[in-house]
C-alpha cells in the first residue's frame, strides 16, 4: 500500500463518525530496519506524538499512541503496524462517540497473509 484510505460514515451533527484512516508511504520512516521493534521505532523515529505504547493488531505487534483534541482539532487514536518492510498507520479520529468495541473490532479484523501481503477489513484484496 502506497496511499491512503479514508472511512466515514454518515453525517451527523455536521460531523461524520466514525472517521478512519488507513494509509502508507514510500519513505524511510515507514520502512523500519528489519528486526527493529515497532514501539520503539514509532517512538523515536519522529511519528509519535505523545507516549507510545504497544499493542496487537491482526495478530501482529503494533504500536499506539493517543492525539489530543486541539483547536479545531479532534482527539484520535494512532496505530501502527509493520506488513512485510512497511509501517501501516491507522487513525481514529475522535468525532463522535468513543465506541471502542467498534475500533477494537476494526483494528482485529486486519489479517497478514505473509510478510508482504495484508488485507485491510472487508476488502478481498490488498489495500
Amino acid at each position: 500500500m502506497d496511499g491512503t484510505v479514508n472511512l466515514a460514515g454518515p453525517l451527523v451533527d455536521n460531523e461524520r463518525w466514525p472517521r478512519i484512516t488507513v494509509s502508507s508511504a514510500d519513505s524511510d520512516v515507514f520502512r523500519p530496519p528489519a528486526g527493529a521493534d515497532v514501539v520503539e521505532w514509532v517512538a523515536n523515529s519522529g511519528l509519535a506524538t505523545g507516549e507510545v505504547e504497544g499493542i496487537d493488531i491482526g495478530g501482529q505487534p503494533g504500536a499506539h499512541f493517543s492525539m489530543p483534541a486541539g483547536q479545531g482539532v479532534n482527539a484520535g487514536d494512532e496505530y501502527y503496524v509493520l506488513s512485510g518492510d512497511r509501517l501501516i498507520r491507522i487513525v481514529i479520529t475522535h468525532c463522535g462517540p468513543a465506541d471502542w468495541e467498534l475500533y477494537n473490532a476494526f483494528l482485529a479484523s486486519f489479517t497478514f497473509d505473509d510478510a508482504t501481503t495484508h488485507h485491510c477489513p472487508g476488502w478481498h484484496s490488498p489495500c
